[in-house]
């Protein structure tokens, strides 16, 4: 568990960054956010989006779906870049001056963007971790000096985790287990493999 401080607050957060508890929010927090994505003002857009995120969470103890999303705050689906932009445009149509407004905010919207994706370490870690173990019961006989098994095997056990990120809010993860056990003496066991993989990835509104 990692800690994060700022102007005399301290926060815990996970290992990507993330609030552990939705009760540690407050303006400071919003603060060091809008430092570390590049963000120098919160637009009425960015404002109205994050007072839905929070009133839902405290109602439904979750994030809510990208769907339900756009239909409680009136933005449109395509419109709304999740992985990590900070541009969101209205469904409802606008003057002329403000979107004048508006081309002019996208455009440095689009700058700080560009920074930040330059900033996200789009790293590919993989871990491996391979073992051989081989053990034996034998059955020596003195008088005759000959040794005979009577139990025991051989076994390898490779082990592989793989960790992706995509961008700030999402991450791609992979892990293969693979395991063969050969027993030494045949007659009681048969050689056996096993494998087990998976995939798993992470979303996170939070930030």
């Amino acid at each position: 568990m990692a800690e994060v401080s700022y102007e005399g607050k301290t926060f815990e957060v996970d290992e990507d960054g993330f609030l552990l508890r939705f009760d540690d929010w407050c303006p400071e927090w919003l603060d060091y956010v809008k430092e570390s994505e590049g963000i120098a003002e919160l637009s009425d857009d960015h404002k109205k989006v994050i007072d839905f995120l929070q009133d839902y969470y405290k109602k439904n103890g979750i994030a809510p779906m990208v769907r339900i999303m756009t239909k409680n705050t009136g933005y449109k689906l395509k419109d709304i870049e999740l992985f990590g932009a900070k541009k969101i445009q209205s469904a409802t149509p606008k003057s002329k001056s403000r979107k004048n407004s508006k081309n002019k905010n996208s455009k440095e919207e689009t700058k700080q963007t560009q920074r930040r994706v330059g900033g996200v370490s789009h790293d590919l870690n993989i871990r491996c971790d391979f073992s051989y173990r081989m053990q034996s019961a034998l059955n020596r006989n003195i008088a005759t000096a000959t040794t005979t098994a009577t139990s025991g095997s051989t076994a390898y056990k490779l082990a592989m985790t793989a960790d992706y990120t995509f961008s700030r809010l999402l991450t791609l993860s992979g892990y293969l287990d693979w395991q063969k056990n050969v027993p030494l003496v045949s007659a009681s066991a048969y050689p056996t493999i096993t494998a087990d993989f998976g995939f798993s990835m992470k979303f996170s509104l939070t930030r």
